[in-house]
C-alpha cells in the first residue's frame, strides 16, 4: 500500500515538473524578447566583440615601442671543476765537466733531452653570483612608433563600427525572421480557414448533389477545389515550420526549439522623404564610418613604412654587480660593480628591398580601402533607397489590398447566394472564395514584407527606429 502511495506521489511530482518546463518552453516572445536572447547568444555578434577587445589590446602593444623598458636581474652559478691531470715536457740541458751548461753558438744552453713530467691540480669549486638593472629608452625611429600607434587607434575605432554593424545586423535578422514567421502563421491561418470553406462548399455540394439539386460536376469540382486548398495548407505549414527555424537560430538557439512570438501587425506610413534618408545615411551609417577608419589606418600604415628609411636613435643604461661571494653582491655598494651608458644610432643603407617592398604594400593597401569607401557609399546609398521605395510600394499596396478584400469578401457572399438559390454556377463561387484567399494571403504579404523593409531600413541608418531620424 505504501509502494502505491509513494509511486502515485512521485508520479504526480513529476508530472508537475514536466508541466512547468512546458510552461516556461511555451512562453510568447516579444520581438524585443528575441533581440535580447540573440544579443546574448548570436556567435557572429558576440565574435565582433571579441574583435574589438583583440583591437584594443593591440593599441597597448603599439604603446611599447616608444614607452622605456626596464629590467632587473639576479643570478648565480656555481661550476664544479674536477682534478686535473697535465703532462709536461721538461727540459734537460747537457752540462761540461765544470758543471756548468754548456751553450751553443748563440749563446743558447744545448737541450739535451726532454722529460715527461704529471702535474695534477685538486678539485675546485667557483661561485659566481650578479645582480643587474637596464634601462632603454627609443628616442627617434622616423616616426615608425607614432604611426604604428595611430594604426591600431585607427583599426580599434574601425572595430568599434564594426560591432555596431553586427549589432544592427543582428537585430535587424531577428525582425525579418520574426516577421517572416508572423506572416507564415498568418498565411497559414488564412489557408486553414480556406480549407474550411472548400469543405463547406465540398459538402453543399454533396448534399444537393443527394436531392438532385445539382449534378455531379459540381461535386467533383468542389472535391478539385478542397483538394487544392488543403495543398496549399500543407505546404504553409512546412513554410512555417522553417521560418521558426531561421527565428530560432539568428538567436543562437537550437533550431527544434519550442517558439511562440506574439502578434505585431500594426504598420504606419513613413515619416520622412528619401532625400532625408539619403543625408542621414551619408552622415550616420556604421559602416560608411568604419572604412572611413580603414582609410585612416592604412594611410598611417603606409607612413609608418615610409620611416623605415629613416634613422633611428636610441639612449641605454646598465648597472650590474658580481661577486663570488654572495653576500659581497648585496653591501660594499662601492665595490664589485660596473655602469655603463650610451646612445646608439642607425641608419639605413639596404636591406635587401624589404622597405620598399613594404612602402608598395602600404600604398596599395590605402587604394584599396578609398575604393571600399567609395563602393561603400554607392551600397548604402542604393540600399537605402531600395528598402524605402519596397516599404513605400508595400504601403501603398496595403491601402489597395484592403479596398480589395472588401469586394472579394462580398463578392463571395453573393456568389455563395447566387448558388444556393440556383442562379449563379459553382465556378463562380469557388472563383470568389480563391479570389477572397488570395486578398487575404496578399495583404498579410504586404504588410509583413513593410516591417521587414522598415527594418531593413532602420538598420541601414543605424537607428532603433525610423522616428529617430527626425
Amino acid at each position: 500500500m505504501k509502494s502505491r502511495l509513494y509511486f502515485n506521489i512521485s508520479f504526480l511530482l513529476i508530472i508537475n515538473l514536466l508541466f512547468q518546463f512546458s510552461s516556461r518552453a511555451q512562453d510568447v516572445l516579444s520581438l524585443e524578447d528575441c533581440i535580447n536572447i540573440a544579443m546574448q547568444n548570436n556567435s557572429r555578434y558576440k565574435n565582433t566583440q571579441n574583435r574589438q577587445e583583440i583591437a584594443e589590446s593591440q593599441v597597448l602593444s603599439a604603446y611599447s615601442q616608444i614607452l622605456p623598458k626596464l629590467s632587473f636581474g639576479l643570478g648565480g652559478s656555481q661550476q664544479h671543476l674536477g682534478s686535473l691531470t697535465r703532462f709536461y715536457n721538461t727540459a734537460v740541458y747537457k752540462y761540461g765537466e765544470d758543471g756548468k751548461p754548456v751553450a751553443d753558438e748563440s749563446g743558447n744552453p744545448i737541450v739535451e733531452r726532454y722529460v715527461k713530467t704529471l702535474n695534477e691540480t685538486d678539485p675546485q669549486i667557483r661561485n659566481n653570483f650578479n645582480m643587474g638593472l637596464n634601462f632603454s629608452q627609443l628616442i627617434y625611429d622616423g616616426g615608425q612608433w607614432w604611426n604604428r600607434l595611430r594604426t591600431q587607434n585607427s583599426n580599434k575605432e574601425a572595430r568599434i563600427y564594426e560591432t555596431e554593424i553586427s549589432r544592427l545586423n543582428t537585430v535587424t535578422d531577428v525582425k525579418r525572421y520574426y516577421y517572416e514567421l508572423l506572416k507564415a502563421q498568418n498565411q497559414l491561418i488564412v489557408l486553414e480557414e480556406s480549407v474550411q470553406l472548400a469543405l463547406g462548399q465540398l459538402n453543399s455540394s454533396q448534399t444537393r448533389y443527394e436531392i438532385g439539386d445539382v449534378i455531379e460536376i459540381d461535386v467533383l469540382r468542389s472535391k478539385v477545389n478542397y483538394n487544392d486548398q488543403k495543398i496549399q495548407f500543407i505546404t504553409q505549414k512546412n513554410e512555417v515550420n522553417i521560418a521558426r527555424a531561421d527565428l530560432n537560430a539568428i538567436m543562437g538557439r537550437h533550431i527544434y526549439s519550442p517558439l511562440i512570438i506574439s502578434e505585431d501587425s500594426t504598420i504606419n506610413d513613413v515619416p520622412v522623404s528619401l532625400q532625408e534618408v539619403f543625408r542621414f545615411a551619408e552622415r550616420n551609417n556604421p559602416s560608411i564610418k568604419m572604412v572611413q577608419k580603414e582609410i585612416d589606418r592604412a594611410y598611417y600604415s603606409y607612413k609608418s613604412a615610409k620611416g623605415a628609411f629613416l634613422p633611428t636613435l636610441a639612449a641605454n643604461l646598465s648597472y650590474s654587480r658580481f661577486n663570488p661571494d654572495m653576500q659581497l653582491v648585496y653591501r660594499d655598494f662601492n665595490r664589485n660593480y660596473s655602469w655603463t651608458y650610451g646612445l646608439s644610432f642607425s641608419f639605413p643603407i639596404f636591406d635587401g628591398l624589404k622597405t620598399k617592398s613594404d612602402i608598395q604594400y602600404g600604398y596599395y593597401n590605402l587604394k584599396i580601402a578609398e575604393e571600399n569607401f567609395s563602393d561603400t557609399e554607392r551600397t548604402v546609398i542604393k540600399g537605402a533607397e531600395q528598402y524605402y521605395q519596397y516599404l513605400k510600394s508595400n504601403l501603398d499596396k496595403i491601402k489597395l489590398l484592403k479596398e480589395n478584400l472588401i469586394a472579394a469578401e462580398e463578392n463571395v457572399r453573393l456568389a455563395s447566394e447566387l448558388y444556393n438559390v440556383g442562379s449563379g454556377t459553382l465556378l463562380e463561387t469557388i472563383d470568389a472564395q480563391v479570389s477572397f484567399t488570395r486578398s487575404r494571403i496578399l495583404l498579410v504579404r504586404a504588410i509583413y514584407d513593410a516591417k521587414i523593409s522598415l527594418a531593413q531600413l532602420e538598420g541601414l541608418l543605424g537607428v532603433e527606429s525610423i522616428q529617430d531620424i527626425r
